[in-house]
């Protein structure tokens, strides 16, 4: 299940992805409607948005796959912001966790004792034969 689930992130976030990055070309409006890039080819465009905008648009996208693109960019963008409170949460919890340990070790805790060195192994003779049957006369 963990790959599959590996897939479908990789499919839905290249879908997403992909849709970014083609929906200047993709929009039938050159005003931008609903589905339409109104944000990038409006008229307050940058220069080498204009001119983007301005191309003939040769790649045009139905309305169901328009609606499946903007699902798969809302599915990226909750997926990275998501990702983000992840790791806000693990740095605060990392920050807690060396507070209380900084606190507990402030206080002086006495010393371990000291272990006792392990008795050194008694070396054994190297083996002149290998194996249950026979011995070496």
């Amino acid at each position: 299940m963990d790959r599959v689930k590996a897939y479908s992130i990789f499919a839905i976030g290249y879908c997403g992805f992909g849709y970014i990055l083609l929906w200047p070309l993709s929009s039938p409006y050159v005003t931008g409607e609903l589905f339409g890039a109104g944000l990038v080819c409006g008229d307050r465009a940058l220069a080498p948005l204009r001119w983007l905008c301005g191309l003939p648009h040769p790649l045009r996208l139905s309305l169901p796959l328009q609606l499946l693109g903007l699902f798969s960019v809302l599915a990226v963008a909750v997926r990275l912001v998501l990702l983000l409170l992840g790791r806000i949460r693990r740095r605060r919890a990392v920050m807690a966790a060396a507070a209380a340990l900084a606190v507990h070790s402030s206080v002086t805790a006495p010393p371990l004792p000291r272990r006792k060195p392990r008795p050194r192994r008694r070396t054994v003779k190297p083996r002149t034969h290998f194996g249950l049957r026979g011995m070496p006369q």
